[in-house]
């Protein structure tokens, strides 16, 4: 794990911080408890889920990130610095300023960036046919939940690697 960045199981949210009341409505303020004080939601099929995943939006940080445009990004630091050097390196990728042309996914296939390349060289291998960072940024890093929402325009669904940016 990336040092800020912990993943537990739903379960084990919902029982440490849901239902002691450390969540607030996103947009209103107010205490809110998952739907029944639930903290298993396990089996059931799909439509079970409508109630918790409706409650999770409602007060967590849900942003829209779609891979196939943007690469995530985790800034090295809290600092603001690190997000300015990840949003400074991801213009001069994108406006060859940078010295190379903008990268496109056939120029690294048999060809990988080495892992300890520097930052704008990995990230120009992520951003291969993408246009834009994700940045997990101050108001993200402050977020008690950031609930990676599924829709008609929006799927996190691919390995990380193929999209985390540490």
């Amino acid at each position: 794990e990336h040092r800020g960045f912990k993943v537990i199981t739903m379960e084990e949210f919902l029982v440490r911080v849901a239902n002691k009341g450390e969540l607030r409505d996103f947009k209103g303020g107010q205490v809110a408890y998952p739907p029944e004080n639930r903290t298993s939601w396990g089996g059931g099929g799909k439509g079970n889920f409508m109630p918790l995943l409706k409650y999770l939006r409602s007060v967590g940080n849900t942003p829209e990130w779609d891979p196939w445009k943007c690469a995530l990004a985790i800034p090295a630091s809290t600092d603001p610095q690190a997000i300015l050097d990840l949003s400074t390196t991801l213009k001069s990728i994108m406006d060859g300023s940078y010295g190379k042309p903008k990268p496109k996914l056939e120029e690294f296939n048999g060809n990988p960036t080495p892992v300890d390349a520097s930052m704008a060289e990995r990230m120009r291998e992520m951003l291969a046919d993408r246009s834009e960072l994700c940045i997990y940024d101050k108001p993200l890093q402050e977020s008690k939940l950031i609930h990676l929402k599924v829709g008609e325009n929006v799927r996190l669904l691919t390995h990380f690697y193929a999209f985390v940016f540490f």
